[in-house]
């Protein structure tokens, strides 16, 4: 559930619903897959990881970002 807040923005309310938009759909797809069964935890944690040291605003801070530009 932290992760889904983290991938979407924290401290908003769109944050965790697209985040949620995002990572069920992932999910889903990984855990489809045999061999990607196994990495499942690992690519989230890396996503997770990513996210907060190079984007600590998620996915809403990037799109805030482009939208000003």
């Amino acid at each position: 559930m932290v992760l889904m807040g983290v991938i979407g923005g924290v401290g908003t309310v769109w944050g965790p619903v697209l985040g949620a938009a995002i990572y069920f759909p992932v999910r889903q797809l990984l855990l489809s897959q045999p061999s990607l069964v196994a990495f499942n935890l690992l690519i989230y944690g890396g996503l997770l990881i990513a996210i907060v040291l190079f984007e600590p605003g998620g996915l809403l801070g990037v799109i805030r970002r482009v939208v000003r530009r």
